[in-house]
């Protein structure tokens, strides 16, 4: 019974797309197609975009920001690790001091940050200082209602190498 469906099932097929025509595939209005060269010009008034060195160095403050000032206790400093390749030597010692003797927390502490604005406050070709409006969200225990805050951080760039780094955050 099995066999004699499955070749009824192939004649029935078949058959319906025996008096099918092939698709082809032509131009709507039925005009031909042609070869017509494209005009790329490139237009004389316009010039390729250029960062400046104060964008690029709010561009970086507001990244620093915003990962330098989320912090969770289910990540426990998670967020200074993965800046580590930002920060002056100097710096990166004293976040490995204040990872080691900051203890945990007793219970569930998250705050999240979002960098709203930057302003390059001085800029040389080796130091800069730039500050960062954040606004943050703290909850202080798991399923609590987060506190929006608004906070300026202070950030201090050393250029090392040609690449800015972080030599100081102060949170104001």
């Amino acid at each position: 019974i099995i066999v004699l469906a499955a070749v009824s099932a192939g004649f029935w097929l078949w058959w319906s797309n025996k008096n099918s025509k092939p698709v082809v595939n032509q131009p709507i209005d039925n005009a031909p197609i042609t070869n017509i060269p494209l005009d790329i010009t490139t237009p004389t008034d316009t010039n390729p975009v250029v960062t400046s060195k104060e964008q690029q160095l709010k561009s970086l403050a507001k990244l620093f920001a915003t990962a330098y000032g989320s912090y969770s206790t289910d990540a426990r400093f998670q967020n200074l690790k993965e800046l580590a390749y930002l920060y002056t030597p100097d710096f990166a010692d004293y976040i490995t001091a204040y990872v080691k003797q900051t203890p945990p927390p007793a219970g569930y502490y998250s705050v999240s940050t979002r960098a709203l604005a930057a302003e390059v406050v001085s800029l040389s070709e080796s130091e800069a200082i730039v500050t960062v409006q954040a606004q943050r969200d703290e909850v202080f225990s798991l399923g609590g209602t987060a506190q929006l805050s608004y906070q300026i951080l202070r950030l201090e760039f050393n250029k090392i190498d040609g690449q800015w780094k972080v030599d100081s955050a102060t949170w104001e």
